[in-house]
């Protein structure tokens, strides 16, 4: 995935922004996800974690920090939140097979 590819919703885990302080930021419930533009690959590593893991999106802070005025420094989720997205990007593709084999 490009930088200029739009990330689906699909991809969206939920989890919290943390300050470098280590405390969780107070910021609207429907900002606490994230959309991630990895391979399927590198999310089935993420899953297989057994800590919560973190990410620093530096565009995604600086739009927080900018819009919010709040002090991003990492987004802190847990690795069972990708098994999230691997099931949705496994029921896509199989949807889309499905779509294939009826349009035979």
């Amino acid at each position: 995935m490009t930088e200029q590819d739009i990330v689906p919703e699909y991809r969206e885990i939920t989890g919290r922004y943390m300050d470098s302080y280590n405390r969780m930021l107070q910021i609207p419930s429907d900002l606490n996800g994230y959309r991630f533009r990895y391979g399927v690959r590198q999310l089935e590593d993420l899953a297989k974690k057994e800590k919560m893991q973190n990410s620093r999106d530096e565009g995604f802070i600086e739009l927080l920090r900018r819009e919010l005025n709040v002090d991003a420094f990492r987004f802190c989720f847990s690795p069972t939140e990708i098994v999230g997205v691997l099931d949705r990007i496994r029921n896509r593709l199989l949807e889309k097979v499905n779509g294939i084999e009826l349009d035979k």
